[in-house]
């Protein structure tokens, strides 16, 4: 490990799989991304210690500091396709390859800091208290302390989403328990509303709350956000880690999906090996991320690059069929930096898009590139659990020379 710059720590490693005899080539080489993706964030946790200068006044525990440190690598492949698949057929069945990852520390650093400044839920609590309304007040009263007042003085007018688990997308009954908590607590500080109108038009709240969380040995860590609801724009910022024992017996921590689904999501979701921090895209639904839309809802879809770039939009329904939106006028226009795009629109993409059967989870893809595509992708792409496969009918006519970036959602669709 080395660092390479004051705010960058980077580490090269090698990830290694042994598949087993039913197991594709796609499996196998997503798995050793798997492995080498740990074994970066095990060693950039190392080097984040021994660089930190008051390490007697160390609080988080290994776990949570891993979990914390996984959400911030990015990293390269320096092993090619070719050679992958190469080791792979010379081997029978081994997957291996080489990526450098890299963490800027001022990132890790900030969400450290958030967490220590609370306090509020890395000790061991008297088991005879409501640790966890505690640890759920304090986080709502350090959301509102950041948030501030209101200009014109009144309360801010605040919507309670989501709580998702950040690697399925979706809420689960204990994440929905702590939302409806810290909306009980939120009472103190911010008018409550139900919602609002979700075409994009008009928004009839200040903020919404939402958050992710993932669990972490015996704790489930948790962060949450205020945003400005058209621009998504972060308006405060916090984290907790709550001991698994404090929450209700008998409450799922996963949320409930298909094997189907979790499928879709290990073939479809954007590759975090390649991911570049230059150049981000995101894609949302009007309604968020694990929203519900029903028989005849219109399917709006936002959209954002922080460079100027060009973009193609795939949607994936229950049973895996996947086809491009928008078409081919939309992947050769110029999306502008920072701006949110909302799509269907009369410029660049008329397509109206009615949520119609087959029910159950879609999802939405976006690829974006620094250079337009060079052809377009097959009009309807079948279902296809080699990820190598489906990603390359997906990414075709992508400029190998192009900065990439991949973004994905999911929505819930069902009669009324």
């Amino acid at each position: 490990a080395r660092a390479v710059e004051a705010e960058r720590i980077q580490v090269d490693v090698e990830g290694v799989y042994r598949g087993g005899e039913n197991e594709s080539f796609a499996t196998v080489m997503d798995l050793a991304r798997k492995d080498a993706m740990r074994q970066a964030a095990e060693q950039l946790v190392g080097v984040y210690i021994r660089q930190r200068t008051v390490v007697e006044t160390w609080r988080l525990k290994h776990q949570e500091l891993m979990a914390l440190t996984q959400a911030l690598v990015r990293a390269e492949e320096l092993t090619s396709a070719d050679s992958q698949r190469a080791h792979y057929h010379a081997t029978g069945g081994e997957g291996r390859l080489r990526i450098r990852a890299w963490m800027h520390r001022a990132e890790l650093d900030r969400q450290v800091q958030i967490l220590e400044e609370a306090g509020k839920s890395f000790g061991d609590p008297d088991a005879g208290t409501d640790s966890l309304g505690i640890a759920l007040q304090q986080v709502v009263g350090d959301l509102a302390r950041r948030m501030g007042a209101r200009p014109d003085g009144r309360r801010w007018l605040v919507h309670i989403g989501r709580i998702n688990d950040a690697e399925w997308h979706f809420p689960s009954q204990a994440s929905g328990y702590v939302r409806d908590r810290l909306g009980i607590f939120a009472q103190e500080h911010w008018d409550l509303v139900s919602g609002g109108s979700e075409d994009g038009h008009r928004v009839e709240y200040d903020a919404q709350l939402n958050g992710t969380y993932r669990v972490a040995g015996d704790r489930v860590l948790f962060h949450v956000k205020l945003e400005e609801p058209r621009t998504k724009r972060d308006l405060a910022l916090g984290n907790l880690a709550i001991l698994q024992r404090h929450l209700p017996e008998g409450l799922s921590q996963r949320p409930a999906l298909s094997d189907a689904h979790k499928q879709h999501i290990a073939v479809l979701s954007p590759n975090v090996a390649s991911a570049d921090v230059r150049f981000q895209v995101e894609v949302w639904p009007d309604r968020g991320d694990g929203a519900t839309y029903y028989e005849g809802d219109t399917l709006l879809v936002r959209l954002r690059v922080s460079q100027d770039g060009y973009v193609r939009i795939f949607h994936t329904d229950k049973d895996g069929s996947t086809q491009p939106l928008c078409g081919t006028a939309f992947e050769q226009t110029q999306l502008k930096a920072g701006v949110i795009y909302t799509l269907p629109n009369k410029e660049i993409c008329r397509y109206n898009w009615t949520i119609q059967p087959p029910f159950g989870i879609d999802k939405i893809t976006a690829i974006a590139s620094s250079r337009p595509f060079s052809e377009a992708p097959p009009a309807h792409i079948a279902w296809d659990s080699d990820r190598v496969r489906m990603r390359g009918a997906m990414t075709r006519g992508l400029s190998q020379q192009a900065w990439t970036a991949e973004a994905f959602c999911a929505f819930r669709t069902q009669t009324r």
